[in-house]
Protein backbone atom coordinates (compact mmCIF):
# COMPACT_ATOMS: atom_id res chain seq x y z
CA UNK A 1 0.00 0.00 0.00
CA UNK A 2 1.12 3.41 -0.88
CA UNK A 3 0.37 6.24 1.27
CA UNK A 4 0.04 10.18 1.40
CA UNK A 5 0.37 11.22 4.83
CA UNK A 6 0.01 15.12 6.04
CA UNK A 7 0.25 16.06 9.31
CA UNK A 8 1.19 20.13 11.10
CA UNK A 9 3.05 21.26 13.41
CA UNK A 10 1.11 22.49 17.03
CA UNK A 11 -1.01 25.10 15.91
CA UNK A 12 0.57 25.35 12.54
CA UNK A 13 4.00 27.26 13.93
CA UNK A 14 6.04 27.73 11.24
CA UNK A 15 9.44 25.77 12.92
CA UNK A 16 10.74 24.57 9.72
CA UNK A 17 10.83 27.68 8.19
CA UNK A 18 15.20 27.54 7.54
CA UNK A 19 15.29 25.34 4.93
CA UNK A 20 18.68 23.45 5.85
CA UNK A 21 16.75 22.31 9.08
CA UNK A 22 13.79 21.74 6.70
CA UNK A 23 15.79 19.11 4.95
CA UNK A 24 17.28 17.93 8.38
CA UNK A 25 13.86 17.21 9.46
CA UNK A 26 12.38 15.67 6.07
CA UNK A 27 15.43 13.24 6.13
CA UNK A 28 14.82 12.05 9.70
CA UNK A 29 11.21 11.44 8.72
CA UNK A 30 12.27 9.52 5.95
CA UNK A 31 14.57 7.43 8.36
CA UNK A 32 11.62 7.09 10.94
CA UNK A 33 9.95 5.50 7.96
CA UNK A 34 12.71 2.90 7.10
CA UNK A 35 12.21 1.76 10.56
CA UNK A 36 8.99 0.77 10.49
CA UNK A 37 9.83 -1.36 7.59
CA UNK A 38 7.99 1.28 5.27
CA UNK A 39 9.68 2.75 1.85
CA UNK A 40 9.80 6.65 1.82
CA UNK A 41 9.38 7.40 -1.55
CA UNK A 42 9.18 10.95 -1.28
CA UNK A 43 9.00 13.04 2.18
CA UNK A 44 8.82 17.22 1.87
CA UNK A 45 6.81 20.67 2.21
CA UNK A 46 7.16 23.43 3.19
CA UNK A 47 7.47 25.61 6.54
CA UNK A 48 3.95 23.37 7.86
CA UNK A 49 2.53 20.76 6.67
CA UNK A 50 4.77 18.22 6.55
CA UNK A 51 3.95 15.74 3.58
CA UNK A 52 5.20 11.99 3.71
CA UNK A 53 4.72 9.32 0.99
CA UNK A 54 5.89 5.89 2.20
CA UNK A 55 4.78 2.25 1.58
CA UNK A 56 3.13 0.44 4.16
CA UNK A 57 3.58 -2.81 5.25
CA UNK A 58 0.33 -5.27 5.40
CA UNK A 59 1.42 -5.49 9.54
CA UNK A 60 1.33 -2.10 10.68
CA UNK A 61 -1.50 -0.05 11.43
CA UNK A 62 -1.67 3.50 9.83
CA UNK A 63 -2.53 4.84 13.20
CA UNK A 64 0.46 2.87 15.02
CA UNK A 65 2.90 4.67 12.01
CA UNK A 66 1.99 8.17 12.13
CA UNK A 67 2.48 7.79 16.25
CA UNK A 68 5.60 5.97 15.88
CA UNK A 69 6.75 9.04 12.84
CA UNK A 70 5.55 12.14 14.78
CA UNK A 71 6.57 10.43 18.53
CA UNK A 72 10.13 9.76 17.80
CA UNK A 73 11.07 13.15 15.72
CA UNK A 74 9.62 14.88 18.28
CA UNK A 75 12.24 13.54 20.73
CA UNK A 76 14.85 13.89 18.05
CA UNK A 77 13.89 17.78 17.32
CA UNK A 78 13.60 18.52 20.99
CA UNK A 79 17.21 17.14 21.40
CA UNK A 80 18.71 19.88 19.27
CA UNK A 81 18.62 22.23 21.93
CA UNK A 82 16.44 23.88 24.73
CA UNK A 83 15.17 26.41 21.73
CA UNK A 84 13.00 23.23 20.36
CA UNK A 85 11.28 21.99 23.53
CA UNK A 86 8.45 23.67 22.58
CA UNK A 87 8.13 21.54 19.20
CA UNK A 88 4.99 19.48 19.03
CA UNK A 89 3.22 17.79 16.24
CA UNK A 90 -0.39 18.39 15.94
CA UNK A 91 -2.67 15.70 17.17
CA UNK A 92 -3.99 15.05 14.21
CA UNK A 93 -3.37 14.16 10.44
CA UNK A 94 -4.57 13.58 7.29
CA UNK A 95 -3.95 9.80 5.22
CA UNK A 96 -4.42 8.86 1.72
CA UNK A 97 -3.94 6.08 0.08
CA UNK A 98 -2.71 6.09 -3.50
CA UNK A 99 -2.05 4.23 -6.54
CA UNK A 100 1.70 4.43 -8.49
CA UNK A 101 -0.09 5.54 -11.47
CA UNK A 102 -1.70 8.13 -10.10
Amino acid sequence: MILHSVFSTKDRFPFFQNPVFRAEVHAYLGGCAKSLDCLPIQVGGVADPVHHLTTLPPTLAIADFIKEVKSVSTTWIHERGPEWTKFHWQSGYGVFSVSESN
